[in-house]
């Protein structure tokens, strides 16, 4: 026999209980199985040795006392749970009212601790434009293509095509503060 044969059927092989179909295959395989061959021996031999150490005729001891304190405990365990009170109906509805209120009120809770650890936000102040003529309104913006800060007047009419912007004025030499860093001036400042 090429397979062993299932734990059960070794077991039932081991106590000599096999049916007659079966007891040929599994007795092919352990022929080959020294172990299995010893272990069977062994138990042969304690059941040969049980009915010398064991005397047939005797019962077990006190079968009436074992059976009539099984049956007492079963009757003290019988009582015991009579004395329980059972449960009124006024007992069951006060856990089903309380449940929805401790889940809200928890939910309350966590809510109101969560908004302890947000982060406040900060007011953030616009920047105010003043214009002198009524009726323009200006609006202040940064410009991420420009680079710069943009400010769109609304309500001024609309330049020229033709207008061109005005150089700055080239500084006076009169002007006592027009050639500050001028040569000319820082001269006449040293010579006295």
């Amino acid at each position: 026999m090429n397979t062993s044969p299932d734990n059960q059927s070794l077991f039932l092989w081991l106590e000599d209980e096999l049916t007659s179909t079966e007891q040929p295959m599994v007795d092919a395989w352990c022929a080959s199985q020294p172990e299995w061959l010893a272990k069977r021996d062994a138990i042969r031999s304690w059941k040969a040795s049980l009915p010398t150490v064991i005397a047939s005729g005797l019962e077990p001891p006190y079968p009436d006392f074992f059976q009539s304190k099984l049956m007492r405990a079963i009757q003290q365990q019988s009582d015991v749970s009579a004395d329980v009170p059972a449960k009124t109906a006024t007992a069951r509805w006060w856990p089903r009212l309380w449940m929805p209120v401790t889940a809200l009120s928890a939910m309350a809770l966590c809510f109101l601790g969560g908004m302890q650890f947000t982060k406040k936000s900060t007011r953030i102040y616009s920047m105010v434009i003043y214009t002198p003529e009524l009726g323009v309104k200006a609006e202040y913006f940064q410009s991420s293509p420009a680079e710069g800060s943009v400010i769109v007047l609304n309500g001024v009419s609309a330049l020229p095509d033709s207008f061109e912007v005005p150089q700055p004025p080239a500084p006076d030499d009169n002007h006592p503060d027009a050639g500050i860093g001028n040569k000319k001036n820082a001269d006449a400042i040293v010579a006295p």
